[in-house]
């Protein structure tokens, strides 16, 4: 599991399936802390998912967030 800390990062994956996170139809998020946003940030950048709505089509995955209550 290490990994040379010069090679390029892996995407994020799904925990249970091990799938990339644009094959996805939806990305949903729970944020209870505001700080969360930026990993939220981080994960769809990794990803190679555009982070406005705008910018994304029909390849990409519906992305929702909620303050968790």
């Amino acid at each position: 599991w290490e990994r040379d800390s010069r090679a390029e990062p892996l995407p994020p994956l799904s925990l249970e399936s091990q799938r990339p996170l644009p094959d996805f139809a939806v990305l949903a998020f729970s944020i209870t802390y505001e700080l969360d946003y930026f990993n939220v940030v981080q994960i769809l950048r990794a990803s190679g998912i555009p982070l406005y709505a705008a910018d994304r089509d029909e390849r990409h995955p519906l992305v929702q967030i909620d303050d968790g209550l």
